[in-house]
């Protein structure tokens, strides 16, 4: 298999407020020349760059069966598939198995009963776990960028319940994704669901397990690393368009991010920081196994946008 193939029908998990802005690597190293160099993407649902109206006639298959194209998100990954070229393909062919904004988790037989409305694909197996691909954000970083999210769109329900009660319910957001359960889920004092159904080591053992099968994990905060190392691992160009992060949350400090102490969790643990070290470590050692450095990026792999890398 060539590199590009390896990583194919990628499975796009999106933890909340970790990276939308990677999908428009994924977009690019999936379609190519079929897309203008300078498009950037941060939700591929809403911003479809191609006019062909055609496609919308055509059926589209999703796991074996036909979907219809009101549909969301197998009629986004479809259209995608379709867009990039591979409308009629084996499905293991197409550059996506899932490619959506939502928060959907991977799904998991043993967790079904705790209920999830939508899942990435039927039932995850080790093969589609090899196609995973997810960023990762320091977890108390990531919750306080969901707070301010919630704040700035005015969420009834959530500023009714508070900040503290969001950062517990939320605090085991990217391990109830990854196990097949959705984030957010807890009961009514906060505690994630994730807890009620097996405790902390086991919930921490199944994480790391079914995480280190994923063909991709990246880093919100080496976030030109992490482009540079998609590329080293599965080819594909890489442009510069990619080091646009598009969506920057209100009141962060660059590039440290939040101060955790105005907002009262210098102590904070969870369980996704269980998640994040697994996932970190995952991360620098593809950057070690790939050789990746910033020079190499800068000169060979990313030499488009070298400025990304610094001078």
């Amino acid at each position: 298999a060539t590199d590009m193939q390896r990583i194919r029908p990628i499975i796009w998990l999106h933890i909340p407020k970790c990276g939308s802005a990677f999908q428009t690597t994924l977009a690019h190293h999936s379609c190519g020349k079929l897309l203008p160099e300078d498009l950037s993407l941060l939700n591929p649902d809403r911003e479809m760059p191609f006019k062909n109206t055609t496609h919308v006639r055509t059926p589209c298959m999703y796991h074996g069966e036909v979907v219809r194209w009101n549909s969301e998100p197998e009629a986004t990954t479809c259209m995608w598939n379709m867009a990039c070229g591979t409308p009629r393909g084996e499905f293991d062919e197409q550059p996506f198995a899932h490619f959506t904004v939502y928060h959907e988790p991977l799904w998991d037989l043993s967790m079904s009963a705790w209920g999830m409305p939508w899942a990435s694909v039927p039932q995850i197996s080790e093969f589609y776990l090899g196609k995973v691909v997810c960023m990762f954000r320091e977890p108390r970083q990531r919750l306080i960028s969901q707070w301010n999210y919630f704040v700035q769109i005015k969420s009834p329900k959530e500023l009714l319940r508070g900040f503290k009660f969001l950062v517990q319910c939320h605090s085991a957001a990217g391990s109830q994704m990854i196990l097949g359960m959705r984030y957010g889920q807890c009961d009514n004092a906060g505690v994630p669901t994730i807890l009620k159904v097996m405790d902390r080591r086991r919930a921490k053992q199944a994480v790391q397990r079914r995480l280190r099968q994923f063909g991709f994990v990246g880093m919100t905060d080496d976030w030109a690393i992490t482009v540079c190392l998609f590329h080293a691992m599965f080819g594909g160009e890489c442009l510069p368009v990619e080091f646009h992060k598009l969506r920057k949350g209100p009141k962060a400090r660059e590039p440290s991010g939040y101060n955790v102490t105005e907002y009262g969790l210098e102590d904070f643990t969870s369980m996704d920081d269980d998640m994040f070290r697994a996932a970190r470590e995952m991360f620098w050692s593809n950057i070690i196994r790939y050789g990746v450095h910033r020079g190499l990026c800068r000169r060979i792999i990313c030499s488009k946008a070298p400025e990304a890398f610094g001078f």
